[in-house]
């Protein structure tokens, strides 16, 4: 028998795995490579501000004390090379914007990552007539790369299992659970958004989720370098390619792309740079994002070894980190969850009868 299956590589269950490898503890890992899922269309962004309003993300200082180490220890642990330290440039809409940020670079919270120097937009070579702030110790994470490294380390160990998963083919007896034959004493779903209406244990629970679309363009002329957010993002990639996005619709749950999201992309794309841009692909799916923006984390309220690591929204290659060290301290050693995060907020929508 072993310790725990895992339900979906992605983010999640990737940082679920690690965390369980250093632990010692016996686990498979089951999901389908083929499948689209969030984290493989991600950004990959790191930053501990919410850029469009300006707020400081919900524990954002455990996060950004966390993320350095486990990333640096995974590439490591991979053999792969997939993180990038890369500086954020925000382009202010007004003048309200730049004072805005000037009374942030005064506030203890903030200070440490905004630069107080505004650009101009001639600096950089983009459309800023208002400028630009810096936003320092961010960067971006190949997640693609990164989960297909991570997923060779578990094949290695034979602890990934590639193939759909199937609920009714996960069975109880006494104290374990069945699948494929093989007994598990717990089981960890991070399967991302579909838990929210295929999971028969888990989908009490109050998913919103959020379709998002990206473009990958081109650009003649020299290359512009910098990471640069202006509603939308645009992430120069290592292959001399750009990353645009991200969409959000809340009413099309599905990884269709769609011409709107293509042109109000590629309208962004515009925006920030005069010159001849071209578009490569175009990729959407699917954020399992919360109505109240917190993670679904813990314990089921009946099933006591069944569990849920989900709902990390957009901000998945920020909180994995330090969620993932948390909810693993809670499996093993009686740790506590943090009450925003803890699914036992929303006990009162399951009939326990």
């Amino acid at each position: 028998m072993k310790n725990y299956l895992i339900v979906g590589q992605g983010l999640a269950g990737t940082a679920i795995a690690n965390r369980l490898l250093k632990t010692g503890k016996s686990f498979d890992l089951i999901d389908l490579p083929k499948k689209s899922s969030s984290s493989k269309l991600a950004s990959g962004l790191w930053n501990p501000i919410v850029l469009k309003r300006m707020k400081w993300v919900w524990k954002g200082e455990e996060m950004m004390e966390e993320l350095p180490s486990y990333y640096a220890a995974l590439e490591r642990l991979t053999n792969s090379d997939f993180v990038h330290k890369e500086n954020i440039y925000r382009v202010f809409s007004s003048l309200e914007e730049q004072n805005n940020w000037h009374a942030l670079t005064d506030n203890p919270l903030f200070k440490k990552f905004l630069d107080p120097k505004i650009l101009s937009g001639d600096e950089l070579v983009v459309n800023a007539p208002h400028g630009l702030g810096r936003v320092l110790h961010t960067g971006w994470i190949e997640t693609e790369k990164m989960l297909e490294a991570f997923a060779k380390l578990l094949l290695e160990k034979r602890s990934l299992i590639q193939d759909d998963f199937y609920y009714s083919q996960l069975t109880h007896e006494g104290d374990f659970w069945i699948y494929n034959n093989q007994r598990y004493s717990r089981v960890i779903f991070c399967e991302g958004y579909l838990a929210g209406s295929e999971n028969p244990w888990f989908n009490y629970l109050p998913f919103s989720p959020t379709k998002g679309e990206t473009l990958l363009v081109s650009k003649g002329g020299s290359p512009l370098e910098e990471i640069i957010h202006k509603g939308h993002f645009l992430l120069p990639q290592k292959d001399g390619t750009y990353k645009a996005g991200a969409t959000y619709n809340w009413n099309e749950v599905n990884e269709d792309t769609t011409e709107k999201s293509k042109e109000e992309l590629f309208q962004h794309v515009h925006s920030i740079q005069k010159a001849h841009w071209s578009i490569i692909d175009q990729r959407a799916g699917v954020r399992p994002n919360v109505k109240d923006r917190r993670p679904l984390i813990g314990q089921h309220p009946k099933e006591k070894s069944l569990y849920i690591f989900n709902g990390l929204g957009s901000r998945g290659v920020l909180i994995t980190p330090w969620l993932s060290k948390v909810f693993v301290e809670f499996l093993e050693n009686n740790g506590s969850l943090p009450a925003e995060a803890d699914i036992k907020r929303y006990e009162s929508l399951l009939d326990l009868s």
